[in-house]
């Protein structure tokens, strides 16, 4: 039933160091990071599925990858990691885009952004390459070359400033209407975090936010928000609320449920019993089991289970549609996938590195003495990862 992956991730102007001003970095790397995740997801995949030894007979491949060393950003370890284990037989060749031959790939290969990776032809020789057409759907011929597509590796910097300009005022027209439709305003930070109620990893995420949160309290805003999709497997009833199949979750209609529920105890508890609520219904309940396992943890909090029943039935339907448009708007395609007023985060899933980030997001004149204090760690029985399609 899940697509649970390990994950870790992580761009350019002209010829020149990249232009990017300070404040515009961290959302390039953003949309650097929700780009990446559907790629890795596959990429993933396929490694898990393939032979990581050599087979005899197997073509030496050559990676040429084509860079700016000027670009701090334009981290390309990951990709270089996968494709590695992908094809145990890659030779790779780094390339500056200043450099003459830099300069001559990029006019022969009509390369727009960086880092960019150009594969040897006989890539398609390979076997785990002939066995995957998800891995082929990643390529693209150019030339005598295969270039892997900018948008599975998350290429996001142009090497034209004009381009680069462009896209930069692009991403800063996203980061207002994000804060506009997230309601952040003013000098209260505020994070939200997209999961799944029964997603291993969203609940690692839930516990780390707890724990800033029982050192802010309300000095930031805490909002939970869940990860939707439509027609989930077909749809039906076993995954969706609707009849239509747009609203649906991963792990089924109890865990569709269960998000509607924390997101009922929110509204009408507030945040510390949507914690309490929620950790407890992590430990004590699962998706197999959350429709009728919930209410003895809500009575055992002290927790009206009518009221939150009530809510469920009531605003059910408006809470699933504020949350898919959310997904939609913010590019959310996995849990958990956190944003802090508005801007991808993707830092550690304990406790102090929430509040670190959360403690930058206040001006630094009115930032709170609570930014000093330290939570107790969360100890990290999970690997880092997500659950997506």
């Amino acid at each position: 039933m899940e697509n649970e992956t390990h994950n870790n991730t992580q761009n350019h102007t002209h010829h020149t160091q990249p232009k990017t001003k300070p404040n515009n970095k961290k959302y390039i790397i953003a949309i650097v990071i929700l780009s990446l995740l559907s790629a890795f997801l596959i990429l993933d995949k396929i490694q898990d599925n393939s032979n990581q030894n050599s087979p005899l007979g197997e073509p030496e491949l050559t990676l040429t990858v084509i860079n700016d060393k000027a670009c701090l950003t334009c981290d390309t370890s990951k990709i270089i990691q996968t494709t590695s284990q992908l094809f145990p037989t890659l030779n790779q060749k780094d390339i500056d885009i200043n450099s003459p031959e830099g300069k001559l790939l990029v006019q022969k290969y009509s390369i727009e952004k960086v880092p960019s990776y150009l594969f040897s032809d006989n890539i398609v020789d390979t076997q785990v390459y002939k066995e995957n057409p998800n891995l082929q759907k990643s390529f693209e011929k150019k030339s005598d070359l295969y270039h892997l597509k900018d948008e599975v590796t998350g290429a996001v910097v142009f090497i034209d400033t004009e381009k680069q300009a462009a896209f930069e005022l692009q991403i800063a027209e996203k980061e207002k209407q994000s804060k506009q439709r997230l309601r952040i305003e003013g000098n209260k930070p505020q994070i939200d975090f997209f999961v799944m109620s029964y997603c291993p990893y969203g609940n690692q995420a839930e516990e780390g936010i707890e724990g800033a949160y029982q050192i802010l309290k309300d000095k930031a805003t805490f909002m939970p928000r869940y990860v939707l999709y439509s027609n989930y497997r077909g749809g039906g009833p076993e995954y969706c609320l609707d009849k239509e199949s747009k609203y649906c979750s991963m792990h089924g209609i109890q865990e569709l449920n269960q998000n509607i529920r924390e997101r009922c105890v929110y509204e009408e508890y507030g945040t510390e019993e949507f914690f309490k609520f929620t950790l407890a219904m992590n430990k004590e309940c699962n998706y197999k089991n959350a429709d009728t396992c919930w209410q003895k943890v809500a009575e055992n909090l002290g927790l009206s289970v009518n009221k939150i029943s009530q809510c469920e039935k009531g605003r059910g339907l408006e809470f699933v549609r504020e949350d898919k448009e959310f997904n939609e708007l913010l590019g959310v395609q996995g849990s958990p996938t956190i944003f802090i007023n508005g801007a991808a985060y993707n830092g550690g899933r304990d406790s102090q590195s929430y509040l670190n980030a959360l403690c930058a997001a206040f001006d630094s004149n009115n930032r709170p003495r609570e930014c000093g204090n330290t939570p107790e760690p969360i100890v990290q029985t999970t690997p880092v990862g997500g659950c997506g399609t």
